[in-house]
């Protein structure tokens, strides 16, 4: 154990006095699981999560933790930004790295004083009514080989390499390459020392409700393609690779938490395809079929095909036809022909990046109508997401956003859109058009979960308030404004909630009243039935002009 820096209690006290100032409609929040492709929460209802990775290089991760690099750094600047992402633009979920360099900064040490930080930031999280996906970040695995430090640099330096390293970074250079095989076949010790990391993660934040999942790694390579060309088949390498690794680590953090999700990537050209040849060559979810339930696919989507030098100008039909009509398509198929085939859920925890992240002022841009395409087919396919990155945005994405929009620079904005965080039933269709503000909801609600559908609807883009209609107009459900939430909607089935279905107020000045009509009638089925209710309903949302 190590002592307590000077800057590390400094850092501490910084996050405490954060957490304490956090938003006083913060909800609390409860465990997450997996039915199905869905996540669902403990009262059954299907979860959906928005929200960005904030594990950039701004987070400096490098060498020793000295009680502020590693850390979630624009996320925890400024309370009152977390606040405002939370409750007036609908993100729920944040990518937040778990660093293995961190966490292990020599050979069988472990930084608690580290653990401690990242702890705090959780719980930061929650409290302000997110959750934190605990992510060991790498990209390009370590400082050794012109990279920072995804994997702790004693552990690096234990690699041979066949030649002197070229000076050159990225996954297809031989000394990467090297390394990564010696961690996944463990010649090293690194794959022991992989699952002893986990260990000690999942020991500290198993009773961490705000902790959705722990993502294995990030962005996996293929491993030494060099002397084993047949690695650049993402199939093989994902078979021969990644999931033998994968199950011992997730054996080790089960031996530890039994309930936390755990998400795992195939190698980045792995979930073009789900056949045997060229797909993600995952034959079971990590630790085998039993855990599917607690298991989630993770995938990155940035169609590289369409990458325009100046991302502002219009898209050739040309390029916009390969993106929207083939590489998008075909990965979101993809993985949803694996979840059929292996169970569990699927969370896109990248997408965006420096192509296709909008700008306000260039609606007809390509990075701005890809990005729009990105949301929505997310939304179609009820996928839950984490934009890369918080920091595209700036250092305080919340209060700066309407400045850094007009300024012609990544636009927030464009990501705050409504869509339902909980959906208690079967979900059916989800639609938003940013053009009328129009959002539709369709699912086939779920008499045994007493727990209602919540809808965000943000404020930016219900300036005026909204009119909610439910149908079918014979169906005896209700709207109303979500208890001590002024921006959420809450669905009811036997007209509870709250209301009579006349109407629903608000009481905040940023979500004026809400006129909800077609809720009143009678319902052939209780709500107090085991049974699934025979309808599928339809809320749809329009501002008031």
């Amino acid at each position: 154990m190590r002592l307590l820096s000077l800057l590390t209690l400094l850092s501490l006290l910084s996050l405490l006095h954060l957490s304490s100032s956090s938003s006083s409609s913060a909800t609390s929040l409860g465990r997450i699981s997996v039915s199905g492709k869905h996540f669902i929460d403990s009262a059954g209802r299907v979860r959906l999560f928005h929200g960005f990775c904030d594990t950039g290089d701004e987070t400096h991760r490098y060498g020793r933790f000295d009680g502020t690099n590693y850390l979630p750094h624009t996320l925890m600047s400024d309370a009152r930004n977390l606040d405002i992402l939370v409750n007036e633009f609908g993100f729920n979920a944040f990518r937040i790295g778990a660093e293995w360099a961190a966490l292990q900064p020599e050979p069988n040490e472990t930084d608690t004083a580290y653990l401690s930080a990242l702890l705090n930031a959780t719980e930061t999280l929650g409290r302000a009514g997110a959750y934190a996906i605990l992510d060991m970040h790498q990209d390009g695995l370590s400082s050794r080989v012109g990279a920072y430090d995804g994997i702790p640099l004693w552990l690096a330096n234990r690699t041979k390499f066949r030649k002197p390293w070229n000076g050159k970074s990225g996954d297809l250079n031989p000394a990467t390459d090297q390394i990564f095989e010696d961690l996944y076949t463990n010649r090293t010790g690194g794959l022991a020392a992989w699952a002893g990391a986990w260990r000690s993660f999942s020991s500290t934040f198993k009773a961490v409700p705000s902790v959705l999942a722990y993502e294995l790694i990030n962005e996996p390579f293929a491993g030494d393609v060099w002397t084993n060309p047949l690695l650049f088949d993402p199939a093989y390498a994902g078979s021969h690779s990644l999931q033998p690794a994968y199950d011992v680590v997730s054996a080790a953090i089960r031996e530890e938490d039994q309930t936390t999700v755990i998400m795992f990537e195939p190698v980045t050209w792995g979930m073009i395809w789900s056949n045997k040849v060229l797909g993600s060559g995952f034959s079971h979810v990590p630790g085998g079929p039993a855990y599917a339930n607690r298991s989630a696919f993770s995938f990155h989507y940035y169609c590289r095909l369409d990458s325009p030098k100046n991302s502002t100008a219009p898209l050739s039909p040309l390029l916009k036809k390969a993106c929207e009509d083939g590489l998008g398509p075909k990965v979101f198929k993809s993985v949803q022909e694996t979840m059929a085939k292996i169970g569990g859920a699927s969370f896109m925890t990248e997408w965006g990046g420096v192509n296709f992240t909008p700008r306000r002022t260039d609606p007809d841009g390509g990075d701005t109508v890809e990005g729009e395409w990105v949301l929505a087919e997310s939304d179609r396919q009820f996928q839950s997401w984490t934009h890369w990155s918080l920091n595209f945005f700036g250092p305080a994405p919340a209060t700066g956003a309407e400045a850094l929009c007009a300024a012609g620079g990544f636009c927030i904005l464009n990501l705050v859109r409504p869509y339902a965080q909980a959906i208690a039933g079967t979900p059916v269709d989800m639609r938003f058009d940013p053009a009328t503000g129009t959002f539709v909801l369709a699912f086939q609600p779920e008499a045994r979960i007493r727990a209602p559908t919540e809808i965000f609807l943000p404020p930016y883009r219900y300036p005026k308030g909204y009119d909610v209609e439910l149908a079918p107009a014979g169906a005896n459900f209700t709207a109303a404004l979500c208890p001590g939430h002024a921006n959420k909607l809450c669905v009811r089935g036997g007209g509870g909630g709250g209301g009579d279905g006349a109407s629903a107020s608000a009481s905040a000045a940023s979500a004026p009243a809400a006129a909800v009509t077609g809720a009143g009638g009678s319902s052939e089925s209780s709500a107090d039935s085991s049974a699934p209710l025979s309808l599928t309903l339809t809320v749809q949302v329009t501002p008031k002009a």
